[in-house]
């Protein structure tokens, strides 16, 4: 679809979960101010991932005088574009979380900061799948003669085992805010949302005291500072900004303690850290998305920014402008909170509409369609419709 065409918006839904083909800008213009509570989003990284034309943003390709190349300040700027637009439907203390690339997460920042939010930390998700994507300098050299298997001269064997990169094992999320109207308090009174959910994204249900000795709890005014030897909540530790995969978490608890030591389980240091298990909808079969993210992580994090329900207010509702393959959706669906997603390529919409049919409304033992809160969620089929609205050009 092209823009100047009276094209059908492709729509899709099930329960409080909505998906729209489109373009995130677009779309959102024609949304209502502060209509959103928190944004969990994945945008393009602006580092032309796998040659995809959708991550691309180089003009000349080139910086001059010392000045970053002039694709980033088009990503950059790109970035404001989309932030703003969120900003603008965002309620004031919502939260933003928007992943990055290790290259271009700086941009990634300054562009939302640029759009008015206020930038109150960066979470690393750290996994240990990564593929390394490094030149082998000592076979550049030789390249304009043909293919190359070994170094072509004596300068060329001198940089042999020198590499272009290193193996990716971390990804950024810049966690923003809409400003808040007044203080916290004054906020969450007027519109209903204020801070992070620290009760529901506690790591571990153990309780229990820390193994590690040291300082206790202290106090300032309103503000806790937890001792390391504190006694640690039942319902598991205060969040943290650092996030594991399973297999970052094991080699973090195989490698601690020094050699040969054997940790019993729940003992390591992962414990301290969450944890996002694996599940097989994540690549599920027919999900060519090439960066999905883990189901159990994005739940944590629809969590950790989600308000509460508050009786006589709108439910909580989240938003999440590159909806990709359905993760944030799906996530959101799982936890019984009302989300809408926009995605602009249409076989990525088309994976939205499969995975949010398979998805299944259980959450850690609560009855089938009940939230947290014991709010009944329309477990009923996913289902489709077409609306006047443009979906904006493809990618």
């Amino acid at each position: 679809m092209t823009r100047g065409k009276a094209a059908e918006a492709r729509r899709t839904a099930r329960g409080d979960v909505e998906a729209v083909l489109g373009d995130c800008v677009e779309v959102l213009a024609g949304m209502p101010e502060a209509s959103f509570d928190a944004c969990v989003t994945d945008p393009p990284y602006g580092l032309e991932f796998m040659g995809q034309e959708w991550d691309r943003f180089r003009t000349d390709g080139r910086g001059n005088s010392g000045r970053p190349p002039s694709g980033m300040l088009a990503y950059q700027e790109w970035t404001s574009r989309w932030a703003f637009e969120v900003l603008r439907v965002l309620r004031p203390g919502g939260f933003l979380l928007a992943f990055g690339g290790t290259r271009t997460w700086h941009r990634l920042s300054t562009g939302i900061e640029e759009a008015g939010f206020k930038i109150r930390d960066c979470m690393m998700w750290l996994y240990g799948t990564g593929f390394p994507k490094s030149l082998d300098v000592s076979k550049g050299f030789g390249k304009r003669t043909g293919e190359v298997t070994a170094p072509s001269s004596s300068l060329a064997e001198s940089f042999s085992g020198y590499g272009t990169n290193l193996k990716p094992a971390w990804e950024p999320i810049v966690v923003a805010m809409r400003p808040t109207a007044g203080t916290f308090a004054s906020n969450a009174e007027t519109h209903g949302v204020s801070g992070l959910n620290v009760e529901g994204g506690r790591i571990g249900r153990e309780g229990g005291r820390s193994a590690i000795p040291g300082t206790r709890q202290a106090s300032v005014g309103a503000t806790d500072f937890p001792g390391r030897a504190a006694m640690v909540d039942a319902g598991g530790r205060f969040p943290t900004n650092v996030l594991l995969d399973q297999d970052a978490a094991r080699i973090l608890d195989l490698e601690a303690g020094g050699r040969g030591a054997v940790l019993r389980p729940g003992t390591g240091p992962s414990r301290f850290f969450y944890v996002a298990k694996a599940s097989p909808d994540d690549r599920m079969e027919g999900n060519r998305h090439p960066t999905v993210k883990p189901a159990d992580l994005m739940r944590y994090l629809v969590r950790l920014v989600r308000p509460p329900t508050i009786e006589g207010r709108p439910p909580p509702r989240i938003l999440d402008p590159f909806a990709g393959s359905g993760s944030t959706l799906v996530a959101a669906l799982a936890e019984g909170v009302a989300a809408l997603g926009i995605e602009k390529d249409e076989e990525s919409f088309g994976t939205i509409e499969e995975r949010l049919l398979r998805v299944r409304l259980v959450d850690r033992g609560r009855p089938r369609g009940e939230s947290r809160e014991g709010r009944k969620v329309n477990p009923g089929k996913a289902t489709t419709r077409k609306t006047n609205r443009a979906a904006g050009p493809e990618r």
